[in-house]
């Protein structure tokens, strides 16, 4: 075991800084550019579609070793989202008011245990979508601000309070250019978390006025009000054509050249030039001419047999990879660095038509631009000071290889996707059809359609993949858990050659972060929320929470977690709350889905957390541990052990796992205890370990420490408090303080299920201690979820002096 020692300095709310990486993401040293490129809607199987009718199944630029001999690295990535649910945990629409939020998440060992798990809540019983799931503005959220959210919000929390900062204005602070593309509206869910908060994605205006406040320095997409969806000028007169550009008043200021010293193009050959270096403003805005998107939805050009789906593509508008290498040429002029985000946002929408022909076609535009990135990085730059990520948010129209499952109306595809019920005849049904096995798609040659189905017109919660080439692309790699069967059906032999590795999408924005050496901000109230004034009690020298066990069953659900975890923000934010404790047993059996799980919820936690390792979490190990430790809170501290100290001047904290397994000590770990206390001697000292002494809670209890040195621990003058778990008793009919021998030993109640005296009945609490100026504690238990005004439902008194 380590000795940590945090200052009180470091542990002041108002002066804490956030590094969301794992200790092996925290060692990379800065890179100067950051580019991620998002294709939206697309997982294994869609990419494999494309490569296979482009015949560069795995050879695509971003896929294999570059002339310098940099590698790629290739995961796969899960892209959950947080389901809000009532006060009983019945799921809730997009716009309802919500009093926890539960993960998503993704089993890889129960999802291969029917065909429809990553869809299944878009049939009965449940038959609501997008509740199994994540949406773009939810992933987006992940992938930018590492915070798991609830569909619909853009870098806001699922209560719709507190707003994340984004990479796109950490890039900024940390004084990067900022670019942000896409091919589909600019204020679109995608492009808008790379750089917005809003509390819905549906807000177009809104979020388009906030990405051209100034700080982004460039950004291009499309939403024009003056054309249509096959880039023919329109009459604008509605006020509704220009929602997607920030309203009228907005638009008009840009293409004046009035608004926030932003140039302003949208014809092609601007896009051109400006990606060859002709005409380079220091802020552009380009809104490139047609409504929606760039090509997806055209309806009314000659036909071509050179493209997948027989019509050409609109002339006056510039490609994908025209406007990344455009981006790049603007950005680039600023010594500091870049960061860009580059989406293509309709392949998306082709999925959701499940019109396979037009799929491959924004892929392919996409494919390109990462292509010309690549160029640009090796031409001007190096992969030694850039970082690029190429991944998706999500998938879309779950894409199988022909013959996984046997219709019961007509064959694997509809005949025309203008007959829009046999499209959704062909979709999976499990009341009428027959699911056979999991099929990839299949190659069909350069240039043809390769064998596939679409079983849905919505998302999935399949995995994608992510590859990252450049600075800081190994840190993927110690993020990673395994799904064996997707390695058997997309690697191992396949054309991608991957192990089955995958990510969770946060990760992305901890790798970038990481590469960009900044630090995060915590998040802030949103404008249009009113908010109380922070208080300050005088006679409070430190106040601080501790929660309880959690290691929730069957399933990875934390909805006791997410009460707490709200309800201590809310105190937070009405008064002083300096710190949060835990004392273990969080995930179940230590496994990556719940750590997984958990990590949404103790993400949103507001105050610095101390945790330590119970029994269920030495089912695992200690790295796997401090990976997610370091992850929870928005102001988490770095932690490098599993036990350490944190000093104020008041008292000192000893954070002490057991390390015989996670409920006793061998006679090492009580040595590194008692040392630590008699080391802090005169300094009243409380400790927080899982296991109480045998016999202590309950009174008469055969479970705990029993390690017979243990004594000369509880034997120490100054050792003042023991605060313990494990036991999940039920506080409302045992007593969980009491004091034995001058020691105080109190009880922390667990949080999702409770054991002792029986299982009948379960109330999450948590403890808030205050130690006040001269020297009396005070501890109180809240009902987790109630009003921020509510009275303790139990308190507890005692003095440090004992």
């Amino acid at each position: 075991m380590s000795f940590l020692s945090t200052t009180r300095g470091l542990l002041a709310a108002s002066g804490l800084t956030l590094s969301l990486v794992s200790p092996a993401i925290a060692e990379i040293q800065p890179a100067k550019n950051v580019i991620l490129m998002i294709a939206d809607g697309i997982g294994f199987n869609g990419w494999l579609a494309a490569d296979f009718y482009d015949g560069e199944a795995g050879s695509r630029p971003y896929q294999v070793v570059r002339p310098d001999g940099t590698r790629p690295v290739l995961v796969g990535q899960s892209t959950w989202a947080l389901n809000p649910v009532d006060a009983s945990g019945e799921l809730l629409g997009k716009q309802e008011t919500a009093d926890a939020a539960v993960a998503q998440a993704y089993d890889p060992a129960a999802r291969w245990h029917r065909f429809e798990a990553t869809f299944e809540n878009d049939f009965g019983p449940v038959d609501r979508s997008y509740t199994t799931y994540t949406d773009s503005a939810a992933a987006g959220t992940a992938l930018h601000a590492g915070k798991k959210t609830r569909n619909g919000r853009i870098n806001v929390d699922w209560r719709g309070e507190a707003a994340f900062t984004p990479v796109g204005q950490l890039a900024h602070e940390s004084g990067r250019a900022v670019g942000i593309v896409s091919s589909v509206m600019a204020s679109h869910a995608t492009p808008a978390s790379a750089w917005s908060n809003n509390l819905s994605r549906d807000n177009y205006a809104e979020i388009f006025n906030e990405m051209v406040d100034g700080r982004v320095d460039v950004l291009m997409g499309a939403g024009h009000p003056a054309f249509d969806n096959d880039g023919r000028r329109v009459e604008a007169t509605d006020d509704e054509r220009f929602r997607f550009v920030g309203g009228r008043e907005t638009w008009d200021a840009l293409t004046s050249g009035r608004h926030n010293d932003y140039a302003f193009i949208d014809a092609r050959e601007d896009f051109e030039a400006l990606a060859v270096g002709r005409d380079v403003p220091e802020k552009l805005v380009g809104i490139f001419q047609t409504h929606r998107t760039a090509q997806a939805r055209r309806q009314h050009q000659p036909a071509d047999p050179n493209t997948p789906s027989g019509m050409a593509f609109i002339p006056n508008v510039p490609d994908l990879s025209t406007m990344a290498t455009g981006a790049l040429e603007a950005l680039s002029r600023d010594e500091d660095g870049l960061f860009l985000m580059v989406e293509g946002g309709a392949v998306d929408w082709m999925g959701h038509d499940n019109d396979m022909p037009r799929f491959i076609e924004e892929q392919q535009a996409f494919n390109r631009a990462v292509g010309a990135v690549i160029d640009w990085v090796e031409t001007h730059s190096s992969w030694d000071e850039t970082l690029l990520i190429v991944t998706a948010d999500h998938e879309t129209g779950g894409i199988w290889g022909e013959g996984t499952y046997l219709n019961g109306e007509g064959g694997p595809v509809a005949a025309s996707l203008d007959d829009e019920a046999a499209v959704e005849s062909a979709r999976f049904d499990p009341t009428e059809d027959r699911f056979e096995r999991f099929l990839a798609v299949q190659d069909r040659g350069e240039g043809n359609l390769p064998g596939y189905q679409f079983a849905s017109g919505n998302h999935t919660n399949e995995l994608v993949p992510l590859w990252a080439l450049g600075h800081g692309a190994e840190s993927f790699r110690a993020v990673t858990r395994h799904d064996d069967f997707a390695a058997r059906l997309w690697g191992r032999g396949a054309p991608y050659d991957w192990n089955g590795a995958y990510v969770d999408n946060t990760s992305v924005f901890a790798v970038m972060q990481g590469a960009m050496r900044t630090s995060a901000a915590l998040p802030t109230s949103l404008p249009s929320r009113e908010t109380k004034a922070d208080t300050t009690v005088e006679d409070i020298a430190l106040r601080f929470a501790i929660i309880g066990d959690a290691e929730p069953k069957p399933y990875a659900q934390f909805p006791g977690m997410a009460k707490t975890v709200d309800h201590i923000n809310r105190l937070a934010e009405s008064g002083q709350m300096d710190l949060v404790a835990g004392i273990g047993d969080i995930p179940h059996k230590g496994t990556m889905i719940q750590y997984d799980s958990v990590t949404a919820v103790l993400g949103n936690l507001e105050r610095p957390f101390y945790p330590i390792m119970g029994n269920e979490e030495f089912g695992s190990t200690e790295r796997r541990f401090l990976q997610y430790a370091n992850r929870w809170s928005v102001d988490q501290p770095s932690i490098d052990s599993s036990s350490y100290v944190v000093e104020r001047d008041e008292v000192a904290l000893v954070f002490a796992t057991p390390d015989r397994n996670g409920r006793d000590f061998t006679a090492e770990g009580v040595d590194w205890v008692e040392e630590r206390i008699e080391e802090l001697a005169p300094k009243p000292v409380f400790l927080f370990t899982h296991g109480t002494p045998v016999g202590v809670i309950p009174e008469g209890g055969d479970k705990g420490i029993s390690h017979p040195d243990f004594d000369n621990v509880l034997a120490k003058d100054n050792l003042v408090a023991v605060f313990s778990g494990d036991l999940h008793v039920d506080i409302e009919r045992i007593n969980a303080f009491r004091e034995v021998d001058g020691v105080q030993h109190i009880h922390v109640p667990a949080l999702e299920r409770t054991k002792v005296p029986d299982k009948t009945r379960h109330t999450p609490y948590f403890h808030v201690v205050s130690v006040m100026t001269d020297g009396e504690v005070l501890v109180e238990t809240y009902r987790a979820g109630d009003d921020t005004d509510a009275d303790a439902r139990f308190s507890h008194r005692f003095d440090l002096a004992g």
